[in-house]
């Protein structure tokens, strides 16, 4: 179930990803130039609107039947969306993520295998015979058919949406978004279900709050302080995580340390919580999707109207989580303290007893070592690595643009700080990893999720991508196959 919601959410997330320039293009313009922008304009605010309206939903309705059927699944997904679009601007985007997909996939399994069976001197004319009559055939469906059923039941989600939001029950949505998100789903919920929502809702009030529901940097920032604050040994882990998802906007950095000690999931929904309600309270929103969720790209689409209002939800987020993380924090280091107490307390009565003649006996040294605050957090995991030279890295993540980058810049600086020269090191997304890779690196909870082509290779798998601590070993591996 877990593969199927993550594959799901890779594809829609792999296309808004991929115009997601053109989503902040539209929010900056509302920004500055909209009717409630910092310099009002309307002709720029129209051309923002047409982009929206007509340009993002031909774009995606585009690359969603690429991405199944090729380019001409890409060229039917793009005339069915103009029948959509013509019909009711406002489902457009919703309406070509989901005929984009369907036109790809006929293409894919009628259109495509009819020209194999062509002749080659006709393939081409009957391939533009076929894309023609099957985007006419889509177009009209598009229009008459799903176009109505969208707007009824945007209209029904739109009513739905309110009211969650007036009764203040979209707090709740916490409790399933901050679990999925650390499960590595944050691409699948935030594109492939608040984004489309969070579209209809702009049309209507010129703003929307699930912009924010995922993207929120606070719970994960709050988290962050709390660790840094309580654990002294891994400050520097800790610091550079906080600059890079509160900057950087990239969550993944703090998800080994939520799955390496579960009880912070709750701070993580404490903080999601009280900060919806804050953006609630005080009437907060974007004005378009942001990704990534870095406090800069947020504030810079929250525009005049919500600058502070924004801001004051992402703060009361990051003080409630560092408020529960950090009591979290102090009572398991009671616990321990007070378990570690106990096994010194039972290892001299067993030291006792084995001077008395008993059998039992487990020296203080033995029970620190295995008990003390010394152990660490994170743990490196090799897994398959062969003895063949490794010419080819590739960094691995969901989108291919978040910790995988960041990982990857970092092994590229240590390579060459250690004078090692004639490896490729690259960012990918998982679904996009190409054949040729000699070696796989990803972290440790999101290996079990890569596809089975990735699966076959070399893979080297640590908690947190972002440390430059955790690639001593794989550099000492490089180094040893190449004789060094």
């Amino acid at each position: 179930m877990k593969k199927r919601i993550q594959k799901v959410g890779k594809f829609y997330s792999g296309i808004i990803m991929k115009y997601i320039g053109i989503f902040l293009f539209v929010g900056l313009v509302s920004v500055c130039f909209g009717k409630n922008g910092w310099y009002p304009y309307e002709a720029m605010s129209n051309i923002s609107g047409t982009v929206y309206d007509i340009l993002l939903p031909c774009l995606i309705g585009f690359a969603a039947g690429e991405a199944i059927g090729m380019d001409s699944g890409g060229v039917v997904g793009l005339l069915a969306t103009v029948g959509v679009v013509a019909a009711d601007a406002r489902i457009g985007i919703l309406g070509a993520m989901i005929i984009g997909p369907i036109c790809g996939f006929f293409c894919k399994k009628v259109l495509n295998k009819l020209l194999e069976k062509t002749r080659a001197s006709l393939q081409m004319l009957t391939k533009n015979l076929m894309i023609a009559v099957a985007g006419c055939i889509f177009c009209l469906f598009g229009h008459f058919v799903l176009a109505p059923m969208l707007s009824v039941l945007s209209t029904a989600m739109s009513y739905g949406i309110d009211y969650l939001i007036s009764e203040r029950w979209i707090v709740l949505s916490s409790i399933i978004i901050e679990p999925t998100k650390v499960l590595f789903l944050n691409n699948g919920v935030n594109h492939a279900i608040l984004t489309p929502l969070g579209v209809q809702q702009v049309e209507v009030s010129g703003k929307s709050v699930l912009f924010l529901l995922e993207t929120n940097p606070g719970p994960g920032l709050g988290v962050l302080l709390a660790l840094l604050c309580r654990k002294k040994e891994k400050r520097e882990q800790y610091a550079a995580g906080l600059f890079v998802q509160g900057i950087g906007g990239i969550h993944e950095v703090y998800f080994p340390f939520i799955l390496s000690n579960l009880w912070l999931i709750f701070p993580l929904i404490a903080g999601g919580m009280a900060g919806t309600a804050s953006f609630l309270s005080l009437g907060a929103g974007l004005q378009a999707p942001v990704s990534p969720g870095s406090i800069l790209t947020i504030l810079l689409m929250a525009g005049r109207s919500d600058f502070m209002e924004v801001l004051a939800g992402i703060g009361v987020s990051v003080v409630v989580s560092f408020t529960v993380a950090w009591f979290v924090l102090f009572f398991q280091h009671r616990w321990k303290k007070d378990s570690l107490n106990a096994s010194l307390y039972e290892a001299n009565v067993n030291r006792i007893s084995e001077d008395m003649g008993t059998e039992d006996g487990t020296s203080e040294m033995e029970i620190a070592g295995k008990n003390g605050d010394g152990a660490e957090d994170l743990e490196m995991h090799a897994v398959g690595i062969g003895r063949d030279e490794v010419k080819r890295i590739g960094f691995l993540c969901d989108g291919g643009v978040g910790s995988s980058v960041m990982g990857a810049a970092i092994f590229r600086r240590q390579l060459k700080a250690c004078g090692i020269a004639g490896i490729e090191v690259s960012a990918y997304a998982a679904s996009e990893a190409p054949e040729d890779l000699d070696l796989i690196v990803c972290q440790k909870d999101f290996a079990e999720m890569l596809p089975d082509a990735c699966r076959k290779k070399q893979i080297f798998s640590l908690d947190n991508l972002v440390s430059s601590e955790s690639y001593t070993e794989l550099l000492v591996e490089i180094q040893k196959r190449r004789g060094e």
